[in-house]
């Protein structure tokens, strides 16, 4: 018994099932669309695990023990909450669908795109509560305990296998400054960024404090990068790009966003081109063919790719 359990097979119960029910190996194999050698080895199976205490031969087929008619029983129940289950997603209805959706998100996309992700998402689940909350230290541990429903992440940061993910969008790595600033105008090159002052963005639980693909790029040139801040507030990186002569020199189109003064410009051509920046949604695999979930992935690719 504890062997069979252990090397649970759900068809081997469906067989089990099919039998008690129809108290023949052809009609069970009718039943289910499969071979009656299929069931016949099934049932030597069951035979094997219970002996003769499921199952009797009598000149009118197999008869069905109470014991056996007790397994059909929770079987078949099982059987309509898994259909049960299966008629709910296939049937979502994100206008009807009520619940509470936590999502915690990465500190610079939800400062980005926080007010247009709640706007979107409420107007398409209106009966859902949402709640944001920004990424820190402790995110991932409460994604898989279920106390936040869905994450939003940037692909810089190393999630473990039991969290999946799916890339929402991809964007290439840019310079982010003030519009018209001297070092954009005309042909970019490395000497003339050099002359300015450079910002960096930290992001906890994301990246370090460490120099950029840019900046590294400089100091190979033989430039010496001058770095006037370091923050993780990136409200107080915007105000200092918007009035001041500094350039964001890690970040992405979308970052330009935060303020209609600030704009992208590509590296200079002397610069290796750098990996794409990806947004990715995160929450556990075992959740990965809910409807809700599958819709959220849907839903925020929409609003992201916008």
């Amino acid at each position: 018994m504890q062997q069979f359990l252990k090397e649970y097979d759900f068809n081997l119960l469906k067989i089990l099932c099919s039998l008690v029910h129809t108290g023949s190996t052809h009609s069970s194999a009718r039943q289910l669309g499969i071979n009656q050698s299929t069931v016949s080895r099934s049932l030597k199976r069951l035979r094997e695990t219970y002996g003769n205490s499921l199952f009797q031969r009598t000149p009118h087929g197999l008869e069905a023990s109470p014991l056996a008619k007790d397994m059909a029983a929770v079987i078949d129940q099982m059987l309509d909450q898994l259909k049960n289950v299966e008629n709910q997603y296939r049937q979502f209805d994100p206008l009807t669908y009520r619940g509470t959706v936590n999502i915690v998100v990465n500190q610079v996309i939800q400062t980005v795109y926080g007010a247009k992700l709640a706007l979107q998402l409420t107007r398409a689940l209106p009966q859902v509560d949402f709640a944001f909350v920004s990424w820190n230290s402790a995110s991932q541990e409460k994604l898989l305990k279920g106390e936040y429903h869905y994450g939003i992440q940037l692909n810089l940061m190393k999630l473990p296998k039991s969290l999946h993910t799916t890339t929402i969008c991809e964007t290439k790595t840019a310079i982010i400054a003030r519009q018209n600033h001297p070092a954009f105008k005309g042909k970019i090159t490395v000497e003339k960024m050099s002359a300015y002052p450079m910002v960096r963005l930290y992001m906890p639980e994301v990246n370090t404090l460490e120099s950029s693909l840019v900046e590294r790029a400089l100091h190979n040139l033989g430039y010496d990068e001058r770095i006037c801040v370091k923050t993780d507030d990136a409200h107080a990186l915007v105000d200092l790009l918007k009035y001041d002569d500094a350039i964001f020199t890690n970040g992405s189109p979308f970052f330009a966003n935060l303020d209609p003064m600030l704009q992208s410009f590509p590296p200079p051509e002397e610069f290796p081109e750098g990996p794409p920046l990806s947004i990715f949604s995160v929450y556990p695999n075992s959740l990965r063919e809910q409807a809700l979930y599958q819709y959220l992935d849907e839903k925020m690719i929409e609003i992201m790719q916008e």
